[in-house]
């Protein structure tokens, strides 16, 4: 398969396509249609910009249609206003209902942070949801195990003795990512689409918090990872707890002054 076809009755030979690709894959061709590199199908990131950028649908890349993929709505978008008022106003959330979240709506925010942008765009990311509360509080239950057997944050494990889940919250679901370790950047990329997931999650009325314990405990314990059904040469790279909200919140707390310099 070809890497691109240009269907020249659409082109309009425009350059749009070759102007954008990231690595300098296309080109014009003898008529002045786009045409690809030698060895461009070798050095290709798969980015999709080149068949996103063209306004007439004239590049198919990999044999994909242009007409079958999801187009950019300019009407009815969110203001930059409103995301920023939303980024404002996202809460870590430690208090959740019992209530669990359905199934196709973590499918729906697990599809939004697939959109994450990712080093080199590898998308190598692997996720892991746990749907149950009662699978999250056993994985709480061993956390706190190694935390007792380690002699490690005794009132932390005296709270949860107490009945007082301070490891998950009592959060009905558990997000996980995970990549290859030998990943361009990882650790960076589980983060961006786990931050896309807890945006996502915000506007849904979804909470969402980073579950800092999980990974302090397979930093101490790797055989938690092992546990959680990572497979062999990937690593645990960020998670979140997740769940309905319990309370409401009302206003934006203040942030501190940021230390910023402008060139």
């Amino acid at each position: 398969m070809e890497l691109i076809t240009v269907n020249n009755e659409k082109c309009t030979k425009d350059g749009l396509c070759i102007r954008e690709c990231p690595v300098t894959l296309i080109t014009a061709g003898p008529e002045g249609f786009p045409a690809a590199v030698e060895n461009a199908a070798e050095l290709c990131i798969g980015c999709g910009h080149c068949a996103a950028i063209c306004p007439h649908g004239a590049l198919v890349l990999k044999g994909t249609d242009p007409g079958t993929l999801l187009p950019v709505q300019e009407e009815g978008a969110i203001g930059g206003d409103a995301l920023i008022h939303l980024m404002k106003s996202r809460r870590s959330v430690r208090q959740y209902k019992e209530t669990p979240v359905p199934a196709e709506v973590l499918q729906k925010l697990l599809d939004a942070a697939g959109y994450a942008p990712t080093a080199r765009n590898q998308q190598t990311l692997g996720w892991i949801v746990m749907e149950r509360r009662e699978v999250v509080h056993d994985l709480a239950k061993r956390i706190i195990e190694g935390l007792r057997q380690a002699d490690f944050m005794p009132a932390m494990v005296k709270a949860f003795d107490e009945g007082r889940d301070v490891v998950f919250r009592g959060a009905p679901h558990l997000v996980i990512t995970h990549a290859p370790s030998e990943s361009v950047l990882p650790q960076v990329d589980c983060v961006i689409a786990l931050t896309y997931f807890e945006l996502a999650a915000w506007a849904s009325g979804v909470g969402t918090c980073w579950a800092g314990f999980l990974m302090k405990a397979a930093e101490m314990n790797p055989a938690i990872e092992r546990q959680l059904g990572i497979p062999e040469g990937r690593r645990l790279y960020g998670a979140l707890m997740a769940g309905y909200p319990k309370i409401r919140y009302r206003r934006v707390p203040e942030r501190k002054a940021r230390e910023l310099r402008w060139l």
